[in-house]
């Protein structure tokens, strides 16, 4: 008997694992291991796939580093807007150092050889980065309206600002749960080979579960958020722009916001350069997921899906990388004090190689009052 007379069915696959597919699913009376034919990727997609993460991975890693660096290490730097720039870096650091090198090596060789746990993680930190990106971008926008279009009202303080990155973290993490949970690895037979898949893998039963989790993701983590900063920042532009905006300082401890309006303009600008930027590289990535979950058939049936989709996979991680090129390029202090770095660290070698040193103290034996009488 055959492996076809053996299995029960063939599920619809796709790169991503939702739907049970590329493998049989037998019946309990055979022992064997599934069988698969992964689908061909077009080396033109590979390509494009390999150039966005290997730029990525330095200009992220090193990139959002100094940045991270540059907005911690000085006190004038640390203003409620570069504390959730920070945080924004800090994501985006996250998705270089740890998820793209296993990514880059997976698409390349379409195998996951990192064990299951990797695959979890990777898949979980990746998503979360992403959602902590989407909310830090919102909150953001939100101090920005607070600021200059309802200045009397209290600001965001330093304290309020961490309070909010915790909690965006809070809330990244946990709508991102159900990937954690259906996040696994697979393992299968092709031509000879053993292969493992890792991938999201809900059961035929809670399809209608999947589909509505991924439209939750789209309104409420892409959909939403940009409607409101759309909104922030027109209200923000239109006040500008009209010369009604009469800047105030407030000076709070560790926090001197900027006062000047020819550079609150040029911030916001830089900020919604931003905004567009995400919007831009994650609208292709959402667009493949509604038409993957949607039109299931379709999209197994189409020849192209998996190259699409590793095409869409390299627009949206190519967010990161140019949002780290667009504020460092785009911001003089940043440049400035980047530039700083290196004398930043011979200040503190020539500090550690003083202390290092002891210093030749000698001691004099005074003469006591009796011998002085004598």
């Amino acid at each position: 008997m055959n492996a076809s007379d053996k299995s029960k069915f063939i599920g619809n696959v796709n790169e991503d694992g939702y739907y049970d597919t590329y493998y049989y699913e037998y019946n309990l009376h055979y022992d064997l291991q599934p069988l698969a034919v992964i689908p061909e990727v077009h080396p033109a997609s590979k390509v494009i796939l390999c150039i966005v993460y290997s730029l990525m991975m330095p200009i992220c890693g090193v990139g959002n580093a100094m940045l991270m660096y540059v907005l911690l290490r000085h006190r004038k730097m640390r203003t409620v807007p570069n504390l959730l720039v920070a945080n924004l870096a800090a994501s985006d650091f996250l998705v270089a150092v740890f998820c793209a090198p296993f990514n880059l090596t997976y698409y390349i060789k379409q195998n996951w050889a990192f064990g299951e746990d990797m695959c979890v993680a990777a898949a979980y930190i990746k998503l979360v980065s992403l959602y902590v990106s989407t909310n830090s971008l919102l909150v953001i926008a939100i101090d920005r309206y607070i600021v200059i279009v309802n200045p009397l009202k209290p600001r965001m303080r330093a304290m309020a600002a961490c309070i909010a990155i915790v909690a965006i973290w809070a809330i990244s993490a946990t709508i991102v749960m159900p990937t954690a949970m259906f996040t696994k690895t697979i393992q299968f037979w092709d031509n000879g080979v053993m292969m493992y898949y890792c991938g999201e893998f809900w059961k035929q039963s809670d399809i209608v579960a999947l589909k509505a989790y991924n439209v939750f993701l789209l309104i409420g983590e892409y959909v939403a958020p940009l409607g409101l900063m759309a909104f922030f920042y027109t209200s923000i532009s239109r006040q500008l722009w009209q010369h009604r905006f009469t800047p105030t300082v407030v000076r709070q401890p560790h926090n001197v916001p900027n006062c000047n309006a020819d550079s609150t303009k040029k911030t916001i600008r830089l900020l919604v350069i931003l905004v567009v930027i995400f919007a831009l590289s994650w609208l292709p990535y959402y667009s493949y997921t509604v038409y993957r979950d949607f039109f299931p058939l379709l999209h197994h049936d189409f020849v192209h899906s998996i190259s699409i989709f590793y095409v869409v996979e390299s627009i949206a991680m190519s967010n990161s990388m140019v949002n780290t090129i667009v504020y460092v390029l785009l911001n003089d202090n940043v440049r400035r004090k980047i530039r700083q770095i290196p004398i930043d660290f011979r200040r503190l070698r020539e500090k550690r190689r003083r202390q290092r040193v002891v210093p030749n103290i000698q001691f004099i034996e005074q003469p006591n009052a009796n011998q002085n009488q004598t």
